[in-house]
């Protein structure tokens, strides 16, 4: 287009990504000035224009929801498998206290990650509460469990809340994980969106203050696909590909709380797998050799991560 006096016109910018050059130089600039330049932005804000201060008060604001959402059931109601984790986690406790390291399998799940919240919390409730006390001595007297024991389902019940609320802090704090994770992958707008739907969705708000096993499975599943998936991508990029073993141990340790949690995630183990080899076949900005290497080590730095939070936590391992 032309103006009035037939000179040529300047384009309108209306693309913001053409400033960036000028934002760089400007960056160089303020650093040269001792003055904090654009890098000091927290992941997401940069990218997606969101306020600092929200950015950084967000992930606390999401775990005063999430838990808000999670500690409904606590004096509530009580489920039919809540019981049961209770008197395991007693059984857990005990065989902890006794060195009997293979008694601490006390379900084939191995449901491993409840009955340690369990036994903790039942630990901390007993300092504080004699009732809590009498009735967890008088539960460690029973040879068994019967459906009929109307005198164990009471004193079980009074140790119950402490290990829902466990449950709940942890599994809160992975929604606030799963949001950071999140953001670094699509931005702090897809992140706010699914963190919201993941602190208040009815299911899995009450799935998730429960003293079960499928709450605390769905959140490290979820934590170790995520990730996995920064992992990958971090592998795939030149300039994070030296951070991104550190993502692919927390995706190995994530994998093996998720494993301890409930044994149908071992399925997590040939996903991992395939995704892993995902940049040999779709980066080819580097050798095929090193392509090789990189996957091998990937490989072993999640198994090394995966074996040592096994063996950490699975006396019984």
């Amino acid at each position: 287009p032309t103006c009035a006096r037939g000179t040529p016109q300047r384009p309108i910018l209306t693309d913001y990504t053409l400033f960036r050059p000028v934002g760089n130089k400007l960056n160089v600039l303020y650093k040269e000035a001792g003055m904090a330049g654009r890098d000091d932005f927290p992941l997401g804000a940069r990218a997606a224009g969101a306020p600092v201060w929200f950015s950084r008060l967000f992930p606390y604001l999401l775990l005063a929801l999430a838990l808000s959402a999670r500690v409904v059931a606590v004096g509530r109601y009580i489920t039919p498998d809540e019981p049961t984790w209770v008197y395991r986690s007693i059984q857990f406790r005990e065989a902890l206290l006794g060195s009997n390291w293979a008694g601490t399998l006390v379900a084939g799940h191995p449901g491993v990650i409840t009955t340690w919240l369990g036994a903790v919390a039942m630990s901390l409730q007993m300092l504080f509460s004699p009732v809590a006390r009498e009735a967890y001595e008088w539960l460690t007297t029973m040879a068994f469990l019967t459906p009929d024991n109307v005198e164990a389902f009471r004193r079980l019940a009074l140790l119950m809340d402490s290990g829902r609320v466990a449950v709940a802090i942890v599994n809160s704090l992975g929604i606030v994980a799963t949001y950071l994770l999140a953001r670094r992958l699509w931005g702090w707008q897809v992140a706010l969106v699914a963190g919201l739907f993941l602190a208040l969705d009815p299911f899995l708000a009450g799935l998730s203050g429960l003293l079960h096993v499928d709450g605390l499975s769905a959140t490290f599943v979820t934590i170790s696909l995520l990730a996995l998936m920064v992992g990958v991508r971090s592998s795939s990029n030149a300039s994070d590909r030296s951070r991104s073993g550190l993502w692919y141990a927390l995706a190995g340790s994530m994998g093996a709380l998720a494993v301890l949690s409930k044994t149908p995630t071992l399925l997590l183990i040939p996903v991992t797998g395939l995704a892993m080899a995902w940049p040999l076949v779709g980066n080819r900005e580097i050798s095929a050799r090193a392509r090789a290497a990189a996957f091998f080590l990937h490989v072993v730095v999640w198994g090394v991560a995966f074996a040592a939070v096994i063996l950490l936590l699975f006396p019984a391992a």
